[in-house]
This record gives structure tokens, C-alpha cells and sequence, in this order.
């Protein structure tokens, strides 16, 4: 009887499934932020060339299925996450910790912070197309002994973008739907913007509804840097069901180079601007 129960209980851990996903907490100035889910996925390192491995935490369940759909994944996992406190970690493809940017209120945030002796602490590596380990760093791990208390447990599939179909140098469908928002923009055409530059559900269209033309070019269009800049030249992109990535570069009102992309969504109207992320060129 002993030895039947044993089994039947041996036999249930067996069962168990291996933990997948991410939990723990990350903590700093007296502010902690506790993971329920993360996406990690394949990106630009915040210093050199090359790439990395990015894992956005939440502190909510995330639908990763979404996320991957989608040609920008921090833009996707970012609107889940809304627009509260965050936790971003960047790892090397060897898994090692590279540093970290996080808003968790108050002075406890930072938009880039990297330590090479608390990175040496990662227990985190890439094995199978995934993010596996453990990281945990103390504020005497640190080269000033100042820093985040970290403890998190990470097994996460890296997402790569796969499956989009290129798009021809001007951009195709897409690429035009962009030349024609942005010529009303420059033109200050405001009937014109409205209709090619928003989608029907774009949420700032509440915003300017009542707003005087001013208020319509200042917070319509106050972030959104790819369609206001004097001079644009498409160079390329690809789509992937309802998304495309417009590769674009030119130069700002100061003459500084920006290169980039901007992402549209295609609706009954057809393609409409939803973001952009455009970096300047030294």
C-alpha cells in the first residue's frame, strides 16, 4: 500500500510540467515590480551593432500570440502593458546580462542602465531558441554596490520576425498611403491629414476633435516625427497580414540625418499611420 502510494505520487511529480514563462521580482529605492509574463525577442543591443535579446516583463498575463503577429514587437507588448510602470532586459545572444531600462515611479527608473560586474552574476543562457535561467543580483554586486535587487526566473521562446513578404523600394500600397499623409501634413492641410493620416479607431482623433487647427498639427501630431520631418525617402519594407514596416530615411529642421522605419496598419480605408521609430545617424 506504501510503496502503490509512493509510486502514484512519484508519478504525479513526473507529470508536472517544467515551469515556462517568467516570475520573480525586480526592486530598487524601496519600488518593487512583480513579473506575471514576458516576451523576449530578438533586437538592437541600446549600445553597439549587432543584436540582442530584449525581455519586456509585465506585471500582467500578455497575449504573445498577438505580440508575434505584429512587425514590431515592443510597440505590441508596450500597448498591453499600458502605460504604467515597466521592467525591459537586454541579454547578449550568449545569454550574459547586458543591462536594463525601467520606470518602476518616483526616482526608482532609468532609461538605460548597464553594469558589467552585476552582469557577470546572470545565470540566464540561449539554448534551443530560448531564454533560460535564473538572475539574481544584489546591491553589493554591483561595481558602485548600488543597483536594482533582482530575482527572476526566465524561460521564454526569443520571437525573430519571419513570414513578411518585402516590399518593392517605394514601399508599395503601403509606402504610398505614407507619401500622401505626410504631403498633407507639409502642406497643412488639415481635412486632408485627417483622412489620410488616421485610422477610424485612432484614439487621437478624440483628442483633436474640438481642437482649434493649432491643436489639431500640435497634438495630433506631437510624437509623430516620420511624418513631419521636411524630407523622407522610402527605401523599402515588408508586410505581414494586416501590418507594414516602411523603411524610410532623411533629415529633420536641423539637417541631422534620421533612419528608420514606420509601421502602418491596413483597415477598411486601407493603410494608415500607427507608429514610427526613427533614429538619428552620426
Amino acid at each position: 500500500m506504501i510503496k502503490t502510494m509512493w509510486m502514484a505520487a512519484a508519478g504525479i511529480l513526473a507529470a508536472a510540467p517544467a515551469f515556462a514563462g517568467a516570475k520573480g521580482t525586480f526592486a530598487y529605492k524601496g519600488v518593487s515590480f512583480t513579473a506575471v509574463d514576458a516576451v523576449a525577442c530578438e533586437s538592437k543591443p541600446e549600445m553597439g551593432d549587432g543584436t540582442a535579446v530584449r525581455v519586456m516583463l509585465a506585471s500582467k498575463a500578455l497575449d504573445a500570440a498577438a505580440v508575434e503577429a505584429t512587425l514590431d514587437f515592443r510597440q505590441a507588448v508596450q500597448a498591453q502593458r499600458g502605460d504604467g510602470t515597466y521592467v525591459d532586459l537586454e541579454f547578449g545572444n550568449d545569454g550574459h546580462w547586458a543591462g536594463a531600462s525601467y520606470h518602476l515611479g518616483g526616482s526608482a527608473n532609468c532609461g538605460w542602465c548597464g553594469d558589467s560586474a552585476a552582469g557577470a552574476k546572470s545565470q540566464v543562457r540561449v539554448e534551443g531558441g530560448r531564454l533560460k535561467g535564473t538572475l539574481r543580483v544584489r546591491p553589493a554586486d554591483y561595481s558602485d554596490h548600488e543597483g536594482p535587487v533582482v530575482d527572476l526566473t526566465l524561460d521564454l521562446p526569443i520571437l525573430r520576425q519571419t513570414g513578411g513578404t518585402p516590399l518593392g523600394a517605394d514601399g508599395g500600397p503601403a509606402g504610398k498611403a505614407l507619401v500622401a499623409c505626410r504631403q498633407s501634413v507639409l502642406k497643412k492641410d488639415a481635412a486632408g491629414a485627417r483622412t489620410a493620416c488616421f485610422a477610424a479607431d485612432d484614439p487621437r482623433l478624440e483628442i483633436v476633435a474640438n481642437s482649434s487647427e493649432d491643436g489639431f498639427w500640435m497634438a495630433g501630431f506631437y510624437d509623430r516625427e516620420s511624418l513631419k520631418i521636411p524630407t523622407l525617402k522610402i527605401t523599402g519594407g515588408r508586410t505581414k497580414g494586416d501590418w507594414a514596416e516602411v523603411l524610410v530615411e532623411g533629415k529633420d529642421e536641423s539637417g541631422q540625418q534620421r533612419k528608420g522605419s514606420v509601421f502602418l496598419r491596413r483597415g477598411p480605408a486601407g493603410w494608415r499611420y500607427h507608429h514610427d521609430n526613427l533614429e538619428y545617424v552620426f
